[in-house]
This record gives C-alpha cells, structure tokens and sequence, in this order.
C-alpha cells in the first residue's frame, strides 16, 4: 500500500492539473445563447475573414442564425478547417469525423446520443475552437494468485502525440457514427488485437471529465471508462502501429511509473489511479481523500 503523503501530493497534484484553465483568454463560439465553444483570443483574427459564416465582436463568435442546420455547419466548418489547415495555422488532420452538439461545451452531459450530433468537424480542429472531445479508455486486467495484473501499452515513438509515453491497454477518439461500446471494440481490435467476442465484456464503470488549456486551445474532454477482465494467457497485440510494446505489471509497479510524472500520457494516468482506486490498491481508508480525488477529475459512475 502507498502512503497518505503519496496520495495528498501526488494523486491530487495529478488531477488538479486537469482543471486548469482561464476563460478570460478566451471568446465563447454560440450558436444563440449557447456556447458551444472556446477560441483563443489570439485566434480569433483567423476567423474574420469568414464574415458570411460569423458574426465576431469583442464578447462572442456568433454562427449566423441562417447557417443553423447540420448540413450548412458540416459546410462551413470544412470550409474553414480547411483554409486553416492550408496556412498552416492548423495541423493536417486524419479525415476523423468527431461530433459537435448543441449544448455548451463547458457543460458535462448526462447523455449522448453520437450517432445523432448536432454537427461534425475533424478532430485536428477540436482543441482550436474549445469544442469538447470524447475518448474511450480501457483497463486491460489480469488476476493471478489473487492479485491484479495491469496490461500498460507504450505509445508509438513516431506518434505525433505523446510519443513513448505509457498508455491504457486501449485508448481511442470517440467519433460520429458509433457509440462509445462499439467504438471500444473496433478500438481494441486494432490496438491490442482483443477479439470482439471478449471485447463486447467490458464492464462500463463511468467517466473522468476535465477541462484544460493547451497551446492549442481549450480542451474539455470526457472520457468513458471501461473495465475488461483478460484470461491469463492473453497477450496484446497491436495492429495499427499506435503501441510498440505492452508490459503487464502489478500495482506497485504501476505506480511508480505514476509517480515518475514523465512516464504515463496524462489524461491515461488519471484512468489508471482511478482505476487502483476503485479495485482497492490504494489505501482505501483514506475515504475523504479518494473522494476529493474524484471530485477533481468530475467522476461520475
């Protein structure tokens, strides 16, 4: 078992850093009185050239009323991107369709419909207009002897993203046209090689939301957590060059690399301690400071 003065300045320190941020640096995108978004105020002068699509004065990026409807947002939001992205302001996106949804993106949800969103965009430009991002996170696990094993993938060193950093077994974007169930098998089947007959048995146990400021712009994210139990013989395989290796390591391990604030991609080290948390690998007396700790990260089961 870890210490209490582990859990107070580590755990905490952890999750405190994902709500950080100042709106003051920037201007809500609404659609009516619903701000669906957060630009950079540095930003915003990439975007009044765009005058038929937004109504820009020192409060608020208004879309104009008569371009409120799925198919003229997919249009216009294309349109932009795609000048972004051309003058470099943006990096080339993946042709990711992530969805967009008309309530305020600040806001956290109780639910979704993906298949049904408001608009989509691609997701390079998720974090430029403050729209918020969805993931799916899986806690790949093994008992043996009684004790739990931890499936930890490292990431491609190629990755544009947090290159070699350690990983959840599976992590993936949510996109438009699948649920957060489905979009977790297809993810596992590619970056761990799960077959969908096993997949389909990950237990949802919540979210973990957060909001944070990035060179990029705002980032309100909402991750959906998944628990997957794996027969001991299970060994991961990744099919889409995202992980180059897994390691299957026990608590004491994990949190020592949790602990080494360098080792895991941030928002997979909040899946992986509240994971310990709630499967008792920590000191589960420490009621008050768990709870604190779930307060911080939003956790909603």
């Amino acid at each position: 078992m870890i210490t209490l003065q582990f859990l107070a300045l580590k755990i905490l320190t952890i999750a405190k850093r994902f709500n950080k941020y100042n709106l003051s640096n920037f201007t809500p995108i609404r659609i009516g009185r619903i701000s669906i978004g957060w630009v950079k105020k540095e930003n915003i002068k990439f975007l009044k050239q765009f005058s038929d699509f937004f109504l820009i004065n020192k409060n608020s990026i208004m879309i104009r009323s008569e371009l409120n409807t799925a198919k003229k947002l997919n249009s216009i939001f294309d349109i932009v991107i795609s000048d972004l992205t051309h003058k470099k302001i943006l990096q080339k996106g993946k042709n990711e369709s992530f969805p967009v949804f008309n309530f305020p993106s600040l806001a956290i949800p109780k639910k979704v419909n993906f298949k049904k969103p408001y608009f989509r965009i691609d997701r390079s430009a998720i974090r430029f207009f403050g729209f918020r991002s969805w993931g799916v996170h899986l806690n790949g696990f093994t008992k043996q002897n009684n004790d739990i094993k931890i499936w930890v993938g490292k990431r491609n060193k190629n990755k544009g993203s947090y290159p070699s950093k350690l990983d959840n077994l599976v992590g993936g974007g949510q996109p438009t046209g699948l649920n957060p169930k489905e979009n977790l098998i297809k993810e596992s089947a590619e970056e761990a090689n799960v077959k969908k007959s096993l997949a389909r048995k990950a237990k949802a146990v919540g979210t973990i939301n957060y909001c944070v400021e990035t060179a990029e712009g705002l980032c309100p994210d909402t991750m959906f957590i998944y628990d997957l139990e794996l027969p001991k013989r299970f060994i991961p395989k990744c099919n889409d060059n995202e992980i180059e290796n897994f390691f299957l390591m026990d608590d004491k391990e994990v949190l020592k690399r949790i602990e080494n604030d360098s080792d895991f991609k941030p928002n997979s080290k909040l899946v992986t301690l509240d994971f310990l948390i709630r499967k008792k690998l920590l000191d589960s007396e420490k009621s008050k400071l768990v709870k604190l700790f779930f307060s911080q990260i939003n956790r909603k089961f």
